[in-house]
């Protein structure tokens, strides 16, 4: 499975100490080189982590060769434009983005997405973490500077629950 991210689900990930969820749940993650240049310029804002990631081989830095003249107008950050452009020159399976101006370009390109509570969720349908870590984790998440709308918290939790009680 091919999969590109964006800069702020690797960097949340890693502030609750499971950027590993990513590595077992989808092998190696695919930033662009400008998340890459992004996260070097940075880097004391970036958790370490992060950093040994890429050391380790497990986030790949990838050039973006083509251009989309209509993601610029979309007025989306450059980190994200290029998260967006390396998904659909790589035919990604899955592109994981937080902001909600590039997942709705993403969507309108058609590209399967997610963010950093679909890979929470992911976690927990596949079984790597449980409801009660699931829970902790969305608290470390939002204590860490992650917002969340006060009703897609609601109904994250309520998918969670759910999730747990088919099992």
């Amino acid at each position: 499975m091919l999969v590109v991210s964006n800069t702020s689900p690797l960097i949340f990930l890693s502030k609750i100490k499971r950027l590993d969820l990513l590595k077992s749940l989808y092998g190696e993650i695919h930033i662009p080189r400008a998340a890459f240049k992004e996260i070097v310029a940075k880097k004391a804002d970036f958790p370490e982590e992060v950093t040994d990631f890429l050391k380790r081989g497990f986030i790949k830095t990838e050039e973006v060769h083509i251009h989309n003249k209509n993601l610029s107008d979309l007025n989306i950050h450059k980190g994200e434009e290029h998260a967006l452009l390396l998904a659909m020159e790589k035919k990604a399976d899955l592109i994981i983005l937080d902001d909600k101006r590039a997942r709705i370009a993403a969507e309108f390109l058609g590209l399967t997405f997610t963010g950093t509570l679909g890979v929470l969720l992911e976690a927990l349908k596949k079984e790597t973490i449980n409801l009660s870590e699931f829970k902790v984790l969305l608290k470390k998440l939002i204590d860490s500077g992650f917002r969340i709308d006060i009703t897609v918290y609601g109904r994250v939790l309520e998918e969670a629950e759910q999730m747990s009680r088919d099992r």
